[in-house]
């Protein structure tokens, strides 16, 4: 009989359990058939398509995405937990106007389309990190930016807000907090006293879970965005 060190034994007890983890919270990016035959109802698909290496044209792309959808699903609807997953052509067909149904939709859409996206988890920094991302009820929000020539761009999922300034610079969403630009029109985010106080993190979908299979009580996560939190120095 083969007698293993118990430090081997531990090292593959805590891979095996990591290996779960990862199965059981991994976000499904992949595009399906019915992804495709629900995208190609969106008109501006081809404009999107034809985007790549132009700001400008990124910018008019998502503008129309974001208002054909917000023409489609124009009510800000949610339903905790849904009785279905958080797809694109579920959010359609059941017409989910949370941002987190809004972000599911843009995100792959433009992914489709070829672009690269990432999603964004914020939450409101009270209570202090880490403590605000543990706590249910604290007010949090799912947006989206995409990357453009000139950086990455915000995209706003409860109102047609783009990411950039007077001067037409791009805004992440980092640099949307940090420089404190932050209106009614925008009605995107988490505030204290009127100023954006929140924590950011990348690739988070749910914090809690139940939007994507297995359905369950953790994380919704894209891991590939998710490494960005540590990688990126930009953020």
């Amino acid at each position: 009989m083969i007698r293993y060190p118990k430090f081997s034994l531990t090292l593959l007890y805590f891979a095996s359990s990591l290996c779960i983890i990862y199965e059981l919270t991994s976000v499904n990016l992949e595009i399906t058939p019915e992804d495709e035959k629900t995208f190609k109802l969106v008109p501006a698909l081809s404009q999107c398509q034809n985007s790549i290496g132009s700001t400008e044209a990124i910018v008019s792309c998502v503008s129309k995405v974001q208002s054909w959808l917000f023409e489609k699903i124009p009510n800000k609807t949610c339903i905790e937990p849904a009785p279905f997953e958080m797809q694109p052509t579920e959010v359609l067909e059941n017409k989910m106007g949370c941002c987190y149904g809004r972000s599911a939709f843009i995100g792959k859409f433009l992914q489709y389309a070829g672009l690269e996206i990432r999603h964004v988890g914020v939450w409101m920094r009270k209570p202090r990190p880490p403590l605000n991302l543990l706590k249910r009820k604290t007010p949090s929000h799912s947006i989206l930016e995409v990357k453009t020539p000139d950086g990455w761009m915000l995209i706003g999922t409860i109102s047609k807000y783009l990411g950039y300034d007077s001067h037409g610079h791009i805004l992440n969403t980092k640099q949307f907090r940090d420089q404190e630009l932050f209106g009614d029109e925008t009605l995107e985010f988490p505030r204290i006293n009127g100023k954006g106080d929140f924590s950011i993190l990348y690739g988070i979908y749910s914090r809690h879970g139940y939007f994507y299979k297995p359905f369950v009580p953790l994380p919704d996560i894209a891991w590939s965005q998710f490494l960005l939190n540590f990688l990126d120095n930009s953020l």
